[in-house]
């Protein structure tokens, strides 16, 4: 999944807007995901649109474009985008470590922004933000490809057969698939993370809800339930193809019924859906494309980056 980038960038002029569309294209040439805040009317507003793209965001862009002349003791001094400033305060929340940070000159300092954006590039006029924003992004590395949240890490096959016995007693013999997931935060575990299949798709057939949502077991360990320390990884079950009885595809998950049911019994083309949850993350969403032969050794699994 490409980088998430948050432009936070008053827009009170055509010039303003005009600046703001322009790092939205230069970040999307640059294979990164921009999304540029609009100004909320309501608080419905703030908590749907910029608070939810905030969490979701790896990158953070402030733009301070300056507003009213001050006057008193701050005379000569101007006031910063009250809007961008609300949305820096709710970005210093969430810790984000990739951050850049542009205030138009003579802006006053003050309040939070004293403290988070002490060391922000100044620039004259609204067509100095795009070069000032491509300075820093370059002698800063920025990678389209790094994120600070839950990332797929990959999957893969078990070697050969499993023998196991579920929680439930029940005795079992398979070829397992694996789902590596890995925590890119420095500063955050993710605890209580979960995944399930959500549900289940064939071509040119709409996704159906998954006859089993169950949480998925951990691999390697007795429960369905794991903290990711920061910088680290874990991993679950996603599926088991049993060795007997045509290589029906089974879940190894917290669902508590004997005998247990296959979740796919016939060979074919299946895309499975999967969600990965865990504390002050947002879900992780994955796919899995499964060509089921019937034979564990031979059945195959991609991985779908983007799934739709």
């Amino acid at each position: 999944m490409a980088g998430r980038v948050f432009i936070s960038c008053g827009q009170a002029t055509e010039e303003e807007r005009q600046a703001a569309a322009t790092l939205r294209e230069y970040f999307r040439e640059r294979g990164f995901q921009p999304y540029v805040a609009i100004q909320a009317q309501s608080i419905q507003d703030v908590n749907t649109a910029i608070v939810s793209e905030l969490k979701l965001a790896d990158f953070y862009v402030f733009v301070d474009f300056g507003r009213e002349e001050l006057p008193g003791k701050h005379e000569g001094s101007r006031r910063g985008s009250l809007f961008a400033h609300q949305e820096l305060a709710i970005a210093y929340l969430l810790g984000f470590e990739k951050v850049i940070f542009l205030q138009q000159k003579d802006v006053l300092l003050e309040g939070l922004l004293r403290y988070m954006a002490s060391n922000a590039s100044r620039f004259s006029s609204t067509t100095d933000v795009l070069p000032t924003v491509q300075c820093l992004v370059e002698e800063r590395a920025w990678d389209p490809s790094y994120s600070r949240h839950l990332v797929v890490g990959g999957i893969h096959w078990s070697d050969g057969t499993i023998a196991f016995g579920s929680h439930t007693g029940e005795r079992l013999v398979g070829r397992f698939l694996y789902l590596d997931i890995l925590n890119m935060r420095t500063d955050l575990a993710a605890f209580n993370c979960i995944a399930r299949l959500a549900s289940i798709s064939r071509p040119g057939v709409l996704p159906q809800i998954s006859p089993d949502r169950s949480h998925l077991k951990v691999t390697g360990q007795p429960g369905f339930v794991q903290t990711i320390w920061p910088s680290s990884g874990g991993a679950f079950d996603l599926l088991m193809v049993k060795s007997q009885g045509g290589g029906a595809v089974y879940l190894n998950n917290a669902l508590d019924v004997i005998p247990k049911r296959p979740i796919l019994a016939d060979p074919g083309e299946y895309r499975l859906h999967y969600e990965v949850l865990a504390e002050a993350f947002p879900i992780l969403e994955l796919a899995v494309d499964l060509h089921a032969t019937g034979i564990p050794d031979t059945t195959q699994a991609s991985l779908v980056l983007e799934p739709t």
